[in-house]
């Protein structure tokens, strides 16, 4: 077993790191952040413990520090009319090449991609919602290195 640790490294007079979080991993040993912050630095690193959980096993193998672009500020979803459709709207950002749309029944997982549109948009209209179904929507964007932050939007719950 090992524990992930990730942390935030404040620019400061002092140079403070501050600890994010640690996840304890068992397996398989891959992590992927469900939610990563945007426009910050953080730094992920790993290390071994005990099965017992009581000591660690090894020291901190080697830091990766990663850097998000700047996602889309704010999400808005509205249902339409009587229709079963959710409109999910944003604002552009700069040097966006791409949105990439996700959807969930539930807040922290299960999003499963449902389209991907062009720079010049800044809405989607989700068709194939179901009655009495509560959804959440993410949006990243792809830029022309790499992608942005991931933004969730509020819960819609569509009427039965």
């Amino acid at each position: 077993m090992f524990c992930l640790y990730i942390e935030e490294l404040l620019i400061t007079p002092f140079f403070l790191k501050q600890l994010l979080m640690c996840v304890k991993i068992c397996s398989p040993s891959i992590f992927y952040d469900q939610n990563p912050v945007s426009n910050k630095t953080l730094s992920y690193y790993a290390v071994a413990e005990a099965s017992s959980g009581k000591y660690l096993a090894s020291d901190p193998g080697p830091a990766k520090s990663i850097k998000l672009n700047a996602s889309v500020k704010k999400i808005t979803v509205k249902k339409i009319g009587k229709k079963r459709q959710v409109r999910i709207s944003w604002k552009k950002v700069k040097k966006a090449k791409q949105y990439i749309i996700y959807r969930s029944k539930k807040k922290d997982s299960g999003y499963v991609k449902i389209k991907a549109v062009k720079k010049s948009a800044s809405s989607f209209t989700d068709k194939k919602v179901k009655k009495g179904g509560t959804y959440y929507y993410r949006i990243v964007v792809k830029l022309k290195k790499g992608y942005s932050g991931i933004k969730t939007s509020k819960a819609i719950k569509v009427k039965k």
